[in-house]
């Protein structure tokens, strides 16, 4: 009897131990984790945002059994499913503001969620970025897993996590923001202009339009010829970086004779795919991409050299992001 008793007070005291504790704990897994990064927030942001960047900087990739991912690219509905040993779990993209917050869902083996919080501040340093972590923990057995493992053990990893994330990201500098319109097929008239053609890498296309237009502006000032349009160039060779060959050209009202390499010409006339890109020219390789794939897509005939028009005069408009540049691609 007095074995018995014995027993049952120590199972009382180890009860004691297992349920009292957890009283006393927090009814969820909730930590914070925050570091100043060098980058600026959209170059820290986008890191987080794509989630197949995480490849290069999660704390748990080397996890991530049979990776792959569903829905969009980046931003809200970008999904990635991992395989676990309880089953798949998955992360994703719930909530975004641009350069500033992003929420994601964890679901751990399709059961257990979590929701996961990042912001991005910026300071004199650069960027604060805190990444937090909140899940339920059940009473009692939850509130032990969530204190003993799961907060200290994640907090670990946040932090390694936001290391690594800002030496990947600590020399990377902002993508320029373009924006591409909606594509359409359009009937184009012929114009008359004056052109020059000309040949340049990637690093002085700048300098050398800037010259062209500059030269075809003078000989029509010696011809008394009136601008009709706003400038375009018209593209011959663009495949290798290293030479471009192109026309810059300037639509003219009447016809005017041409002197040297400056000749007149008139313009091609048809059907044309088109589209407006608004940013900086450097940016503009980006929708032309997008307008080459719908004809690719729509199996689209090419019936002449492509050609794209600066509405945008950047003289009278300092910000890239307003500067409008229609793009054309001729097709039968």
């Amino acid at each position: 009897m007095k074995a018995l008793k014995i027993i049952i007070i120590v199972l009382v005291i180890i009860l004691g131990v297992i349920l009292i504790p957890p009283l006393f704990m927090a009814s969820e897994a909730n930590l914070e984790r925050s570091l100043v990064m060098k980058a600026q927030p959209e170059v820290i942001y986008e890191q987080v945002n794509c989630l197949k960047n995480w490849r290069s900087w999660s704390p748990w990739v080397e996890y991530a059994v049979n990776e792959r991912f569903e829905g969009p690219e980046c931003g809200v509905g970008a999904k990635s499913l991992w395989d676990d040993e309880g089953g798949t779990s998955s992360q994703t993209i719930v909530e975004t503001t641009e350069n500033e917050f992003i929420k994601t869902e964890l679901l751990f083996m399709g059961t257990e969620t979590v929701l996961c919080t990042w912001t991005f501040e910026p300071t004199d340093e650069g960027t604060k970025v805190t990444w937090t972590f909140k899940g339920d923990a059940s009473y009692p057995v939850g509130r032990w897993i969530s204190s003993i493992i799961i907060v200290p053990e994640v907090g670990k990893s946040y932090e390694k996590g936001l290391v690594t994330l800002n030496e990947l990201t600590k020399d990377m500098v902002p993508k320029p923001k373009y924006k591409t319109g909606d594509i359409t097929v359009t009937e184009v008239n012929s114009m008359m202009a004056l052109a020059v053609k000309v040949e340049s890498g990637v690093q002085d296309m700048s300098q050398m339009m800037g010259i062209s237009f500059g030269k075809l502006i003078d000989y029509m000032g010696t011809k008394g010829a009136q601008m009709s349009g706003t400038p375009f160039a018209i593209w011959y060779q663009w495949e290798d970086t290293s030479k471009f060959v192109y026309d810059c050209a300037i639509p003219v009202g009447t016809k005017v004779t041409g002197d040297g390499d400056i000749r007149f010409m008139n313009t091609y006339k048809g059907k044309a795919a088109s589209v407006e890109h608004w940013g900086d020219y450097s940016t503009s390789g980006y929708s032309w991409e997008k307008l080459m794939l719908y004809v690719g897509d729509n199996k689209f005939e090419q019936n002449g050299d492509p050609w794209e028009v600066y509405i945008t005069d950047p003289g009278s408009e300092p910000n890239p992001e307003k500067w409008l540049t229609v793009l054309y691609y001729p097709i039968k």
